[in-house]
């Protein structure tokens, strides 16, 4: 490595994502934070700018009914461990999603998560109907070193 250059090589890198660009983004995402709504999910929209997709009090379920196949969501989702209400990342690849796509949203993710505090991060790419409840109870539940049966999804 040239010393001269050592910024280059070490720093690290906006991923030029805006994420207070969207108002409703931001409405949204305090409505999360105070418990007001369970679940929301955004998407990135012309490379550059994050942007809300929907949310709600309909839990898991209402969640999955808002994603297609064809984008990328960056998700956040309450879940009761052990009796106490967590928040989760939750990402979702659509298996119809192009791969500029799908490599512009591994660079952007860390951005586009930043928007609310989780206790960790789900990420899936596959097919809707494989996104089921029971798998991501059973994923948080290894997470959080739990049983399954101490998970409950809102």
């Amino acid at each position: 490595m040239d010393p001269t250059k050592k910024a280059l090589y070490t720093d690290k890198r906006a991923s030029g994502l805006a994420t207070d660009a969207d108002p409703t983004l931001v409405t949204a995402a305090d409505s999360f934070k105070e418990g007001s709504h369970n679940w929301m999910a955004n998407k990135i929209v012309n490379s550059k700018s994050l942007n809300l997709h929907g949310s709600g009090t309909g839990g898991f379920q209402e969640l999955l009914s808002a994603l297609t196949d064809d984008d990328v969501y960056f998700c956040g989702i309450q879940a009761t461990v052990n009796g106490k209400t967590k928040v989760y990342h939750l990402g979702y690849v659509g298996p119809n999603t192009n791969g500029m796509k799908k490599g512009k949203a591994s660079m952007q993710k860390n951005a586009a998560f930043s928007v609310i505090d989780a206790h960790g991060e789900l990420w899936y790419d596959c097919d809707l109907v494989e996104l089921t409840a029971d798998r991501v109870t059973q994923d948080i539940a290894r997470m959080a070193a739990v049983g399954a049966d101490q998970v409950q999804l809102a």
